[in-house]
């Protein structure tokens, strides 16, 4: 499943909406795929679970601490305000435990 590629869905003026569930999509069987509706598979991002993803250090850690109490995946985002990928918390976790690989490495 980590092969298949994150898929935010995002409002007409770009602010993310929701994110496709990567288990649901994989249970969706292949020949199905093409006909099953995003909404079967998608989870909604509650407003404020987004992080700007050009902090830093300790503002990165507060902002992605202050953004998990809305959702456990937060949208990232770039220095234009796009979605640039999405943070789990358990991934987050992981990292700072030094149990898991650090996300995009």
């Amino acid at each position: 499943m980590d092969d298949l590629l994150e898929v935010v869905l995002v409002a007409p003026d770009g602010t993310p909406v929701g994110y496709v569930d990567r288990r649901a999509l994989a249970a969706v069987p292949g020949e199905r795929r093409d006909a099953t509706p995003a909404g079967a598979v998608v989870v909604p991002l509650p407003r404020g679970a987004v992080v700007d993803g050009a902090l830093a250090g300790r503002s990165a850690l507060d902002a992605v601490s202050a953004a998990f109490r809305f959702s456990r995946v937060l949208a990232v985002l770039g220095p234009d305000g796009a979605v640039v990928g999405l943070l789990r918390y358990e991934d987050v976790v992981d990292a700072l435990s030094g149990r898991g690989r650090v996300p995009g490495t």
